[in-house]
Protein backbone atom coordinates (compact mmCIF):
# COMPACT_ATOMS: atom_id res chain seq x y z
CA UNK A 1 0.00 0.00 0.00
CA UNK A 2 2.72 2.68 0.72
CA UNK A 3 4.04 1.60 -2.77
CA UNK A 4 0.92 3.27 -4.82
CA UNK A 5 0.72 6.06 -2.11
CA UNK A 6 -1.51 4.69 1.21
CA UNK A 7 0.57 4.18 3.88
CA UNK A 8 -1.35 2.99 6.78
CA UNK A 9 -0.88 4.66 9.64
CA UNK A 10 -1.75 2.74 12.48
CA UNK A 11 -1.06 3.34 16.10
CA UNK A 12 -2.17 1.24 18.96
CA UNK A 13 -1.21 3.48 21.62
CA UNK A 14 -3.88 5.99 20.14
CA UNK A 15 -6.96 4.39 18.90
CA UNK A 16 -9.15 6.23 20.48
CA UNK A 17 -8.77 10.11 20.32
CA UNK A 18 -11.47 12.65 20.61
CA UNK A 19 -10.14 13.97 17.50
CA UNK A 20 -11.26 10.45 16.22
CA UNK A 21 -14.69 10.54 17.75
CA UNK A 22 -15.31 13.99 16.36
CA UNK A 23 -15.23 12.89 13.19
CA UNK A 24 -16.76 10.03 12.90
CA UNK A 25 -19.63 11.87 14.81
CA UNK A 26 -20.01 13.88 11.02
CA UNK A 27 -19.83 10.91 9.50
CA UNK A 28 -22.40 9.12 11.28
CA UNK A 29 -24.59 12.37 10.78
CA UNK A 30 -24.43 11.94 7.29
CA UNK A 31 -25.30 8.31 7.17
CA UNK A 32 -27.89 8.75 9.46
CA UNK A 33 -29.94 11.30 7.44
CA UNK A 34 -29.29 9.33 4.38
CA UNK A 35 -30.85 6.39 6.36
CA UNK A 36 -33.86 8.18 7.84
CA UNK A 37 -34.23 9.71 4.10
CA UNK A 38 -34.16 6.51 2.54
CA UNK A 39 -36.59 4.72 4.57
CA UNK A 40 -39.16 7.18 4.36
CA UNK A 41 -38.50 7.23 0.39
CA UNK A 42 -39.24 3.50 0.89
CA UNK A 43 -42.18 3.13 2.87
CA UNK A 44 -43.75 6.19 0.88
CA UNK A 45 -42.95 4.36 -2.60
CA UNK A 46 -44.23 1.28 -1.23
CA UNK A 47 -47.67 1.15 -2.46
CA UNK A 48 -46.67 1.86 -5.95
CA UNK A 49 -44.02 -0.94 -5.82
CA UNK A 50 -47.03 -3.52 -5.29
CA UNK A 51 -49.80 -1.58 -7.19
CA UNK A 52 -51.54 -1.59 -4.22
CA UNK A 53 -54.62 1.05 -3.65
CA UNK A 54 -54.80 2.02 -7.49
CA UNK A 55 -57.75 4.47 -6.48
CA UNK A 56 -55.92 6.04 -3.58
CA UNK A 57 -52.82 6.01 -5.09
CA UNK A 58 -53.74 8.28 -8.09
CA UNK A 59 -54.76 10.89 -5.93
CA UNK A 60 -51.65 10.91 -3.79
CA UNK A 61 -48.83 9.86 -6.22
CA UNK A 62 -48.07 13.50 -7.21
CA UNK A 63 -48.11 14.60 -3.47
CA UNK A 64 -45.69 11.01 -2.79
CA UNK A 65 -43.55 12.03 -5.83
CA UNK A 66 -42.75 15.22 -4.62
CA UNK A 67 -42.26 14.57 -0.82
CA UNK A 68 -39.81 11.78 -1.97
CA UNK A 69 -38.34 14.75 -3.87
CA UNK A 70 -37.81 16.68 -0.45
CA UNK A 71 -36.99 14.05 1.28
CA UNK A 72 -33.97 13.42 -1.23
CA UNK A 73 -32.69 16.78 -0.83
CA UNK A 74 -30.90 16.62 2.16
CA UNK A 75 -29.19 13.27 1.14
CA UNK A 76 -27.58 15.22 -2.20
CA UNK A 77 -27.11 18.41 -0.56
CA UNK A 78 -25.32 16.93 2.98
CA UNK A 79 -24.83 13.12 2.72
CA UNK A 80 -23.26 13.53 -0.40
CA UNK A 81 -21.24 16.77 -0.60
CA UNK A 82 -18.30 14.75 0.07
CA UNK A 83 -18.05 12.82 -2.64
CA UNK A 84 -19.00 15.68 -4.68
CA UNK A 85 -16.72 18.57 -3.55
CA UNK A 86 -13.91 15.57 -4.32
CA UNK A 87 -15.59 15.28 -7.66
CA UNK A 88 -15.32 18.85 -8.15
CA UNK A 89 -12.07 19.45 -6.90
CA UNK A 90 -10.41 16.03 -9.12
CA UNK A 91 -12.29 17.64 -12.70
CA UNK A 92 -11.09 21.82 -11.43
CA UNK A 93 -7.37 19.76 -11.43
CA UNK A 94 -8.10 18.03 -14.41
CA UNK A 95 -8.30 14.83 -13.02
CA UNK A 96 -10.21 11.90 -12.70
CA UNK A 97 -10.61 10.34 -9.44
CA UNK A 98 -13.45 7.57 -8.03
CA UNK A 99 -15.52 10.16 -6.77
CA UNK A 100 -16.27 11.25 -10.53
CA UNK A 101 -18.45 8.45 -11.57
CA UNK A 102 -20.15 8.12 -8.19
CA UNK A 103 -20.87 11.56 -8.22
CA UNK A 104 -22.43 10.98 -11.80
CA UNK A 105 -24.72 7.97 -10.36
CA UNK A 106 -25.79 10.28 -7.52
CA UNK A 107 -26.92 12.93 -9.81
Amino acid sequence: LAAIGYEPAINLDTLETREETASHRALYLRIGVAGFSFGNIMLLSFPEYLSIGDDLLASFRSFFGILNILLALPVLLYSASEYLLSAWRGLRHRTVNIDVPLSLGIL
